[in-house]
């Protein structure tokens, strides 16, 4: 894997590796398998992998990064300070608030529109306003 050879599927094949390491291993994979630039490694990027891949899976990635570094780099260094202690990022808006408010019934709608809310609080940095919830909510 640190030599970039494409063989991370024979080593683990090959290897007896449990199946925790084995998926934080695939994962490093796949995110190094498509075109990574520097420029991905700040807060705002790695936030949104850290909400969609959970504390583990960043530090993997960042470390990772580093390992293959040939300087040190401070700021992936202060990268991985900051993720080891983050807390796990929870969307302020839910189906209850939803069906409360907006009198929304439980079904295929409200998951709709969730996954909208979602992904509009996860590209403004984690930060929806409530004009922005009932612009997607009445459209």
């Amino acid at each position: 894997i640190v030599e970039e050879t494409d063989n991370v599927d024979y080593f683990l094949y090959k290897f007896n590796i449990s199946n925790k390491n084995k998926k934080r291993i695939k994962n490093i994979d796949n995110f190094y398998k498509k075109k990574i630039s520097s420029k991905i490694f700040n807060e705002k990027n790695m936030n949104k992998y850290f909400y969609y891949y959970g504390r583990e899976a960043t530090l993997d990635i960042l470390n990772f990064r580093l390992i293959k570094s040939n300087k040190t780099d401070q700021s992936l260094i202060e990268l991985v300070k900051y993720y080891e202690n983050k807390e796990a990022l929870i969307m302020p808006i839910n189906a209850d608030y939803l069906m409360k408010k907006y009198e929304i019934p439980e079904g295929k709608l409200i998951g709709e529109k969730l996954k909208k809310i979602e992904e509009e609080w996860v590209e403004n940095d984690f930060k929806i306003s409530d004009q922005e919830v009932d612009s997607i909510v009445k459209n």
